[in-house]
């Protein structure tokens, strides 16, 4: 498996790399659905919200969408909860 750079991985936004502080950099790709804004964790998609970084791919259907998202992501501790914050935002913004 190829490791991606940072600048490969944002040149082909659909296949990211693993390489989280918190649990270090590992070999592991998933596939999102077309990025339409990202910051450095997370990614409004047409999906709806799916994380970039982190242990595992997470998602949130752009039909689930809810107030209490943010507070819940916060209680997780590999989740930048400033970073959820602004795409949960961002995602309410564009799938109105």
């Amino acid at each position: 498996m190829k490791v991606l750079t940072v600048a490969e991985a944002l040149a082909e936004p659909k296949r990211l790399f693993v390489d989280d502080p918190k649990f270090g950099a590992r070999e592991q790709f998933w596939e999102t659905d077309p990025v339409l804004w990202r910051n450095w964790q997370w990614a409004v998609t047409s999906y709806g919200i799916e994380n970039v970084r982190g242990p595992y791919h997470y998602y949130i259907p752009k039909c689930a969408f809810d107030d209490w998202w943010p507070d819940h992501m916060a209680g997780k501790n590999w989740v930048d909860a400033e970073a959820f914050s602004e795409c949960f935002a961002k995602a309410m913004e564009m799938h109105q």
